[in-house]
């Protein structure tokens, strides 16, 4: 009966781990699968990624000489790939679309896009946005906060490359 017991216990378990370790193994595939498409346009511009962060349905990455950012986003209508030559921009700021409405209890915020925001040193050449979140799509899951982050290294940068 202790066999017995075994048997059924190791099969339970087996059941709940494996649709993780799938998971997992599909999410590693969908992430080399976006840094192959980044490092095909990095390498298009004569770079080479260096630091990257994945996030959800996105990846963002830097050149290694920290002249360029890279931005991949996988959709299901069409894959979003662009580029920025921080030689062209003036500031990047953090962009957020915030829709307020009112309720029974007060006010409530519902955030609906969060974007990367390069603002070009020619004012006749558009702003480029790197769009992080449509709320449309998905639930916020540290976008906003990577978001923060990036702009405030590319400021970083900035300060350097505009001195």
């Amino acid at each position: 009966m202790n066999l017995g017991n075994t048997i059924v216990i190791a099969v339970i378990s087996a059941i709940c781990i494996v649709p993780f370790l799938l998971m997992r193994q599909n999410r590693k595939k969908k992430e080399k699968q976006m840094l192959a498409n980044l490092a095909g346009i990095a390498n298009e511009n004569n770079c080479e990624i260096n630091n990257h962060e994945f996030c959800g349905d996105f990846i963002i990455s830097e050149d290694k000489n920290l002249d360029f950012i890279f931005f991949f986003k996988q959709k299901k209508e069409e894959n979003i790939l662009k580029f920025v030559n921080l030689n062209e921009v003036k500031n990047c700021s953090v962009f957020k679309d915030i829709k307020t409405f009112k309720n029974g209890n007060g006010n409530e915020s519902i955030i609906e896009k969060v974007m990367l925001n390069f603002i070009a040193k020619d004012k006749n050449k558009p702003d480029i946005n790197f769009e992080f979140y449509c709320e449309e799509n998905t639930q916020l899951s540290g976008e906003i906060q990577l978001a923060d982050s990036w702009s405030k290294k590319i400021n970083n940068r900035l300060k350097v490359i505009n001195n």
